[in-house]
This record gives structure tokens, sequence and C-alpha cells, in this order.
């Protein structure tokens, strides 16, 4: 409603402004102004609309953790409107973040591959490595998901942020898991896990520790973590794993 008044003032102020002869090409002038309005609402859109639209949608995944309900809603947004390629970009990162938690890693795994080619540009570049190598990793191919954790951490971007930091040392904890040295692993899921400010990655960490304990043959361990992601994880994939894990515990 407010793109739609501000494009009948927009409008209304060109017209006066013509009426009266102000009007040139110049654009310091009043009528350059007032062209300048009319793009107005395009840019409150696409810079302000559409981001905090997704940003609403990713509580779906983040606070409700539900991946399906997010997938869904997020695409029918994506298909409902026009959009810039860069937030068409920014959706589907969001979107294959939901294909991870919903279990789908190798469509996941094909639509971060897909952006990262998409546009060159050091953001789009450190988030597609990112997410390519935390797929190949769930896949358990250790090669490839070590040439692309390489491939992220060169890129020159958030260097010295939090986010990156938190990033580097969950790459770490799996790092350390797939080759076996659990202890090392432990120690780096532990931070991890006091580092996390969201359930979502808490529920994430304990989901790590439950596996890491149960391959330190820790199997009171394994189920205290398990039982965290189940009483938290709400509809996460690894929600129903720790579920799965659990019965057949039971049953053994």
């Amino acid at each position: 409603m407010k793109i739609v008044i501000l494009y009948l003032v927009s409008f209304l102020l060109l017209i006066t402004l013509n009426r009266f002869d102000l009007i040139s090409n110049n654009v310091f002038t009043l009528g350059g102004i007032a062209h300048i309005l009319l793009f107005w609402p395009y840019i409150i859109y696409h810079f302000e609309v559409v981001p905090r639209k997704f940003k609403k949608l990713g509580l779906i995944l983040f606070e409700e953790l539900d991946p399906q309900k997010f997938i869904e809603k997020l695409n029918e947004f994506m298909n409902a409107r026009k959009m810039t390629s860069r937030n068409r970009i920014m959706c589907g990162f969001g979107l294959a973040a939901g294909y991870i938690e919903n279990g789908e890693v190798s469509q996941a795994l094909e639509l971060y591959t897909k952006l990262s080619k998409s546009r060159v540009s050091r953001k789009i570049t450190y988030y597609g490595h990112y997410g390519i190598s935390l797929c190949y990793f769930a896949q358990g191919d250790l090669e490839q998901g070590l040439k692309y954790y390489q491939l992220f951490k060169s890129v020159k971007y958030k260097r010295n942020s939090i986010e990156h930091r938190h990033y580097i040392l969950k790459f770490e904890a799996i790092i350390a898991y797939h080759q076996g040295r659990y202890e090392e692993s432990l120690s780096k899921q532990y931070r991890v896990l006091n580092e996390a400010k969201s359930e979502y990655r808490k529920v994430l960490s304990h989901f790590d520790l439950a596996q890491t304990y149960k391959a330190l043959g820790d199997i009171q361990k394994h189920k205290e973590h398990l039982y965290y992601v189940v009483e938290n994880g709400n509809k996460l994939h690894v929600t129903k794993r720790a579920k799965k894990m659990l019965e057949q515990l039971q049953k053994g």
C-alpha cells in the first residue's frame, strides 16, 4: 500500500512540475528529482520489501524449525513475483539451506553449485563454496568437502567476522570427525554449541555431539544428545534421524 501511495505522489509531482515547465534533462533540477522519485518504489520494493519478507520467511526454518513448510512458502514467494537477480540469488541460498535441513542434500548441492556460478562476487562465491562443502561432508565425500572448504577459506570476505569464525570452527569439527579424530572433534563441537544463540544451531550441535559420542562408544552420552534433538528439533531432518536412532537403541 505504501508503494502505491508513493507512486501516486511521485506521478502527481511529475505532472505538476511538467505543467509549470520545470522539467529538464538536468538531474539536479526539480524535474530531475521527480524522475528519480518514480524509481523510489522500485528501489524500496527490491532493496527493502523483498529482503524483509524473505527474512520473515526465514523464521519458519530458523525458529519454527520446519524446513518443508519453509521450502513450500519460499517457492510460493519466489514464483509469485518478479525479482532482481540479487534477490533471486538471496532466496536461492535460503532454499538450499532448507533442502539441507529437510534431508535433501543432493538438491541442495545442485542449487549451491548453480548459484555459485550465477554471478561473480566474493559474497556469492563465499556462501556458494560454504554450502557446497557442507553438502559434500554431509554425503561423506571427504575429498570434495575438503576441496571446497579450502576454496571457501580462500575467499576474502568476512574474514574477521564472528560468523566466519563460527563457520571455520564448525568445519574444523566436521573434518576432525571424518578423519577419526573424535576427541578433537568433540572439543570443537562443544565450542560451537557454546557459541550457538539460536535453538536451531543448538539442535544441530547436539546431533553432531550425539554422532561423535557414538563413535567414541559412549552410548549414554549419545542417547542424551539424541533426546535433546528429539525434544527441541521439531521437523528438522536431524530430528527424524535422532528418533530412528533411539528406536534402534531401544530394540537392541
